[in-house]
């Protein structure tokens, strides 16, 4: 079985897989798993490196793999579905995917459909950054003016996500925010209210009840840039509730 998921962790020694690979049929322990991280190990940007084609080859020879194999990434804003077929058609295997389920109200943030991915999930109770922002303008006033939301369509004004009815229990950032002003601002009065940032600072709660996730700890990480690009761990080193 093949999985593809958004989670942080990989194994970054393509090469000493690949030789593992060859020697496996010899082993007497048994066949192994196989934990690959993504972007900087089988890709670099929008290039697929030949290494990661070459142990690919071996791992699943004429679209059968040899061995459980699983995908791992911590850059998200996709569902796994699309993920899977991203490297399927990158890798020429066939990858498929596998989701874990979860259930609590959430404010999601960071850049792609990252409400797609929380709702693939299984939560049914999301609020992005976006929609927040936009009922809520005054805390974000350096922000072009959002259009309305339609009736129905927003999660505060309609579910009443956020508030003191329903308090926003955990935040997730899904992938790198392409707005940090905007995410750090409302991650931050979610978590220093107690999950209803509408609430004034006099009644903030001595224990805010919010757990705040990121995705991906890394300080940095490889693209096509000639320099190292800042990962998530920047934004939460600069949150402080």
């Amino acid at each position: 079985m093949v999985a593809c998921l958004p989670h942080a962790a990989g194994w970054h020694s393509l090469r000493a897989l690949h030789r593992l690979a060859l020697e496996l049929p010899l082993n007497p322990l048994g066949p192994p798993a196989f934990v690959f991280d993504i972007d900087g190990v089988l890709i670099r940007g929008k290039c697929v490196l030949d290494s990661a084609k070459t142990a690919m080859a071996e791992l699943c020879p004429s679209g059968t793999w040899r061995f459980p194999t699983v995908f791992m990434t911590n850059g998200g804003g996709v569902t796994e579905a699309h993920k899977a077929q991203q490297l399927s058609s990158w890798l020429q295997v066939p990858v498929a995917e596998e989701q874990e389920l979860g259930q609590r109200p959430v404010l999601v943030a960071g850049r792609g459909n990252v409400l797609q991915v929380a709702a693939g999930y299984g939560f049914t109770r999301l609020v992005s950054s976006e929609q927040l922002a936009a009922a809520m303008p005054t805390a974000v006033p350096f922000l072009p003016p959002l259009p309305a939301p339609l009736p129905g369509s927003c999660p505060v004004r309609d579910l009443g996500l956020g508030t003191e009815a329903a308090p926003i229990e955990a935040v997730l950032v899904m992938s790198d925010p392409s707005n940090w002003y905007v995410d750090l601002q409302l991650i931050t009065d979610v978590l220093a209210s107690g999950g209803v940032p509408g609430r004034p600072e006099s009644q903030d709660p001595a224990s805010p009840p919010c757990r705040l996730c990121f995705s991906n700890p890394d300080l940095l990480w490889a693209n096509a840039f000639p320099r190292n690009r800042f990962g998530q761990v920047g934004g939460s080193s600069s949150i402080h509730p």
